[in-house]
């Protein structure tokens, strides 16, 4: 018998619960809904991403079993289908990063539930699992993304995320009372997910320290965690000392003797070594620096109650920390040069070899065999974007079979990875250059080896070709790069190939298993390039992993394809992700390539970090109003964009709303000269930076319908023929009709604008040409665009 969720143009959700809330809806704003207009894109991932219907499934070939036995096989599947649903609240953080812009001050905000029940479809069967069935420690952590996303469904305090001015005058700043109306009566984890959620976009800059006190009192440390994590985000590179006392209270090494056995034996430690890294991003603070550095390579389990799972989520955490720290310094780090760091890791990470820890073992010596996840984060992020040949070649590939053997496979990816982010500007998005990082013997093995050394040598190549992969996404992430794209889509198949090919031995199932990993890495890698884009060809490749329930298909793979849905529709389609040394290195966090295989796994990474993409966000979506209605206009667009590399300009055509590139390449935005609708607009924001700020903190362009008599004109002088004279008129003449218009997001612009005055005999021919009108700017509003 097989039990199949319901796929194709079938639902797999309870449509009759229409009434039932469930967080994922961001079909109804404007900008989402006219980027989207032509399919049903947005709400084929709103229903992916949603957790609070019922699941239907659909069963065949039952009659020869018993009531017990079916009973047992239908109660199998739910819990596998429980893996898939406890997992979206992390790709549905995604979908509705900032998609709310006012909350009503009077009632808390509304959390969606995670259901985790099915309809049995034909048997007239609801399964639910009780509490005997699904643990409170398995709801968890679910149940914290679960307050999370909620959290981040509240726009940031910065403008630009508002849908206009409306929203612009009425959001209201969220306070301390306004979340102390959310504390539910018991404190539970969803409610410390929904903090972290709130101190991820800012909002918990100003929170009341009485306040933060009740909840570290509460001995909650689920609650502890989203707050600790919260503040230090709200505060991130401030080095505030008040957060900073907070934090070092769980830290093992800043504590006095004897004040790390009062510690909780919990993952606190871990959260607060990551938090103060947050804090001081990017300071290379000295002391800092030390105590990350000690903690990295800490042989003994301070803190962690000689817990191995905890003592790895430590030191990975540490290692991150001390790459915040330190940030893409590399050699020129001030008054750190004495500490040796890029030697002291490079010893840290030859500790994780098969022959280190042999040679080591003879030797009686103690060696801390857990911190070499740590060691490999701490010096791609010490020397990030840095091209240092000589660092990089440490974290490179083996040369000859030998070597390789000596490193554990799931190090292989992250040292690849990191090999790469070093090389940063080296990293191309071509098929070939990817078959350049791989070894000759590899790339050998695999086509032409036989028996078990073909099996390992293809393992192998799972494993670097993952980690290139992940490398090519975080290097042109957000950028819709064509090439990047085309490259991951190819290994995305190419992986999805493997899993599915049939084999029941041993070196089967491991190749087939390493595919699996493989494939999660560079569903996310693939959707971090098309980030906010909602490319139709990524969304039909990444539901195909999102309808996967198997035995082989673990809670990390639900969540992996449910982060990569949740990129490629970020914010609703409005936003995406920067490329800054900050931006890739909180990437690098949220998308770890190492996926937990159940809901309370944290080892070696925390759960909690899955989020910290929220602050690498760019929200780059181009907004076209009309400058009297406040309408929203689908109008195309001319971008000239400058490549640095070439040192070359080209134009490039583009629908609004979209998603622009990078601020800092484009020199040019322009209506398209066949618009006939519309008087020609064009900013010039690489010669004009009075249009060149407004446009960076708005997104937005003015237009005027070419059939308004707004601009004025000249009439026709004595002196002068039919042929136009420009003239420079002063914007206040504008801005008093733009004071009369109905909409509220249109603000008076005082800018300076340049007109083509015609005689008054031609003004009608003039507006019906108006593609051949020279007007060069029409302004940009002084509002919110999200």
């Amino acid at each position: 018998m097989k039990v199949q969720p319901l796929s194709g143009t079938a639902a797999d959700v309870d449509a009759s619960a229409d009434n039932v809330y469930d967080g994922a809806v961001v079909s109804d704003n404007e900008i989402t809904r006219l980027r989207f207009k032509a399919d049903q894109r947005v709400l084929e991932v709103q229903r992916l991403l949603q957790s609070a219907r019922l699941v239907k499934l659909r069963v065949a070939n039952t009659a020869e079993l018993s009531d017990h036995a079916l009973s047992e096989h239908h109660l199998e599947h739910v819990h596998r289908l429980a893996d898939r649903t406890l997992s979206r609240p992390v790709g549905r953080a995604l979908l509705t990063y900032a998609t709310v812009c006012q909350v009503d001050p009077s009632r808390p905000c509304p959390i969606p539930r995670l259901e985790v029940a099915a309809k049995i479809i034909g048997h007239r069967t609801i399964i639910r699992l009780d509490e005997t069935q699904l643990a409170a420690p398995t709801r968890e952590w679910p149940e914290f993304h679960n307050g999370v996303a909620a959290g981040l469904r509240i726009c940031p305090p910065c403008s630009i995320y508002a849908t206009d001015a409306a929203d612009a005058a009425n959001t209201m700043a969220i306070d301390s009372s306004w979340i102390s109306l959310n504390k539910p009566e018991e404190l539970n984890s969803q409610y410390g997910g929904f903090l972290f959620g709130l101190g991820l976009n800012g909002h918990l800059r100003d929170l009341i320290s009485w306040h933060s006190y009740s909840y570290l009192t509460a001995k909650n440390e689920v609650i502890t965690a989203g707050l600790l994590m919260g503040l230090a985000a709200s505060l991130c590179g401030t080095m505030n000392p008040k957060i900073g006392r907070l934090l070092n209270l769980h830290i093992p090494a800043i504590l006095p003797r004897g004040g790390a056995d009062l510690l909780p034996t919990s993952y606190l430690p871990a959260v607060s070594v990551v938090g103060m890294g947050l804090l001081y991003l990017g300071t290379s603070h000295r002391r800092m620096t030390e105590v990350m550095l000690q903690e990295v390579g800490r042989v003994e389990r301070s803190g962690c109650d000689n817990d191995d799972a905890r003592q790895e989520s430590y030191t990975l955490a540490a290692g991150f920390a001390l790459g915040f720290i330190t940030l893409g310094q590399g050699d020129k780090a001030s008054g750190l040069a004495d500490l040796q760091m890029a030697h002291v890791l490079g010893r840290l990470d030859y500790a994780g070899s098969r022959a280190a820890a042999s040679k080591l073992h003879q030797q009686q010596q103690p060696l801390n065999m857990l911190s070499t996840h740590g060691a490999i984060v701490a010096l791609a992020l010490l020397y990030l974007q840095t091209d240092n040949a000589t660092v990089a070649a440490r974290l490179a590939v083996p040369t000859t079979p030998f070597l390789l053997d000596q490193i554990r496979p799931d190090l292989l990816v992250l040292r690849t990875v990191c090999h790469h982010l070093i090389l940063w500007h080296g990293i191309e998005p071509t098929l070939e250059w990817i078959q350049r990082q791989l070894p000759e013997y590899i790339r050998d093995e695999k086509e032409n080896g036989t028996g078990q050394h073909r099996s390992s040598m293809q393992m192998a190549w799972c494993h670097i070709v993952a980690g290139i992969c992940f490398a090519v996404g975080l290097r042109f992430a957000g950028t819709a790069n064509e090439d990047a794209s085309r490259v991951l889509s190819h290994y995305f198949n190419e992986f999805q190939q493997l899993t599915n090919k049939p084999g029941t031995s041993f070196e089967a199932r491991m190749l087939k298993t390493a595919a699996r990993e493989g494939l999660a890495i560079i569903a996310v890698a693939w959707s971090i390039v098309m980030a906010g884009t909602g490319d139709l060809a990524t969304l039909k490749a990444l539901r195909q992993l999102q309808h996967r329930v198997s035995a082989d298909v673990h809670y990390g793979h639900h969540m992996a394809s449910h982060m990569a849905l949740g990129f490629l529709f970020l914010g609703g389609g409005r936003i995406t992700l920067g490329r800054t040394p900050k931006a890739t290195a909180l990437l690098l966090c949220a998308a770890y390539p190492h996926w937990p295989s159940r809901p309370g796994d944290q080892r070696p990474h925390l759960q909690l970090l899955r989020h910290l993409w929220a602050m690498a966000v760019e929200p780059r979506c181009i907004v076209v109003r009309e400058i009297a209605s406040g309408r929203v206009c689908s109008l195309p667009l001319e971008i000239e964009v400058h490549h640095d590399a070439t040192a070359t300009t080209r134009w490039i055509s583009l629908m609004s709303p979209g998603l622009l590139p990078e601020l800092d390449c484009i020199r040019a935005i322009r209506l398209n000269g066949a618009v006939d609708t519309h008087f020609p607009v064009e900013l010039s924001l690489q010669t004009q930076q009075y249009q060149f700020d407004p446009f960076s903190q708005t997104w937005t362009m003015l237009v005027q319908p070419a059939t308004s008599r707004l601009l004025p004109v000249q009439p026709r002088l004595a002196s002068t023929d039919a042929a136009t004279t420009e003239k420079q008129v002063s914007m206040p003449s504008v801005a008093m009709s733009c004071r009369s218009a109905t909409h509220p997001c249109v603000h008076a612009c005082m800018w300076p604008i340049i007109v083509v005055a015609a005689p008054r005999t031609a003004i009608d021919q003039r507006l019906a040409q108006s593609r051949h009108a020279r007007a060069i700017h029409g302004g940009i509003v002084a509002m919110r665009a999200r």
